[in-house]
């Protein structure tokens, strides 16, 4: 769906086309194109589109054994992280496309009613710490973002992320920022989910 999201701001004329709420008449126009775009390419896809991959878990397992020719992920540390695992071959790279990717974030919430907002709290706590970030921000672990400032730690964890943020097998988080898309309106990615279906598979 994110591939699908990017495609359409591209259509549009990319950057912030889609920003702001869903346009009908926008949607319309830029995913006939994209409908077209991807049906008239099928032939090239994995199985010749007649089916897809369920999950990324997938996507990455035939990517791995060599049946398709890349895999996507929402973290631009992914390749890094399953190179060092040696999950992925050798010559595997990361890269974002000219156009751009959309850059979004996950978080953490506590429902109103949960019972045990204080323990949650301290949860939520932790997660957000120096500690658990760097834990998380690895390679080797997972490789995600922190939703820290680096610039206003401590020194000391100021050396370790900038340390731990190198990259080997793609660029830097700084070097691709410039190419990052804003999430469009959720409407956009409902049209899409269900037009997908009707049109291409």
């Amino acid at each position: 769906m994110t591939l699908l999201k990017t495609w359409l701001i591209s259509l549009a004329g990319g950057g912030k086309a889609l920003n702001g709420p869903f346009d009908r008449e926008k949607y319309d126009q830029y995913s006939t194109q994209l409908w077209e775009f991807i049906n008239k390419n099928k032939q090239y896809f994995w199985n010749e589109g007649r089916t897809f991959p369920a999950t990324l878990g997938q996507m990455h397992q035939l990517f791995a054994t060599g049946e398709i020719w890349f895999t996507m992920s929402n973290n631009d540390a992914e390749v890094e992280n399953k190179m060092l695992q040696g999950f992925f071959p050798e010559s595997s790279r990361a890269f974002v496309p000219d156009y751009g990717s959309i850059q979004n974030s996950h978080y953490l919430g506590i429902p109103r009613n949960a019972p045990n907002k204080a323990a949650a709290l301290v949860v939520c706590n932790y997660l957000i710490s120096p500690e658990a970030q760097f834990i998380k921000f690895q390679s080797e672990t997972w490789g995600d973002g922190t939703i820290l400032d680096v610039a206003l730690l401590p020194s000391e964890w100021r050396e370790k992320f900038t340390e731990a943020g190198k990259r080997q097998f793609g660029p830097s988080r700084s070097a691709i920022s410039d190419k990052a898309l804003m999430e469009p309106d959720p409407e956009y990615m409902l049209a899409l989910f269900e037009d997908f279906r009707k049109k291409v598979m």
